[in-house]
């Protein structure tokens, strides 16, 4: 079984690629036109025409992260609006801003060029004081969306920590295919994927 054997798929679009290695151990990985999205290692086993693959305990990615501050001392009780204040910056350089946009619940998460922070990462949007929880989506070309759940109480400071998009992780967990055709280079899965040998 040593080699990588790929089974393409969504119109040859998408592809999931085994690399079979030394002493039974195996990479898999999942990946389309933006790159891979799916990754997983561990130790395989070949036994009456059934693959298994036990994939290890990896690591889990880091995700993107929010922080809330809670800002009422600049409210004026005469007011009837707050401001929420957000902050966007690259996880990999916390001092880096990023020119993200954050889009609205309430405009139906549509694009809008005024929702852009500016330069250093800041954006503040103003709203009706009110008890009503509205989403925000925070998201820049390369890098995780990211949602969060803001009541329109207080004002509030909202800093964004964003990671680039990264793969999904398949870990501690076994998946089994049977075989229903194995020859030098290639195998048919009883879901007729054929992966073919490419290495």
């Amino acid at each position: 079984m040593k080699g990588v054997y790929c089974n393409s798929f969504n119109g040859g679009f998408d592809s999931t690629c085994l690399t079979f290695k030394k002493n039974q151990h195996f990479v898999y990985e999942t990946s389309g036109d933006l790159g891979t999205y799916i990754i997983g290692k561990g130790k395989y086993n070949l036994k009456s025409k059934t693959l298994t693959l036990n994939f290890e305990k990896d690591s889990v990615i880091k995700k993107s992260e929010v922080f809330i501050e809670n800002w009422s001392f600049l409210d004026n009780e005469e007011t009837d609006s707050i401001e929420l204040i957000f902050k966007v910056f690259d996880a990999y350089n916390k001092e880096l801003p990023l020119y993200a946009t954050i889009f609205e619940e309430n405009n139906d998460f549509a694009y809008l060029k005024k929702n852009i922070v500016n330069s250093k990462g800041a954006l503040t949007i103003t709203k009706p004081k009110s008890s009503k929880i509205e989403i925000y989506k925070i998201g820049f070309i390369g890098y995780e969306t990211l949602e969060v759940a803001l009541k329109n109480d207080f004002t509030k400071q909202i800093k964004v920590i964003l990671y680039p998009a990264q793969p999904e992780v398949i870990s501690d967990t076994t998946h089994s295919y049977v075989l229903k055709h194995i020859e030098k280079e290639a195998f048919i899965t009883s879901e007729d994927d054929m992966y073919k040998k490419v290495e």
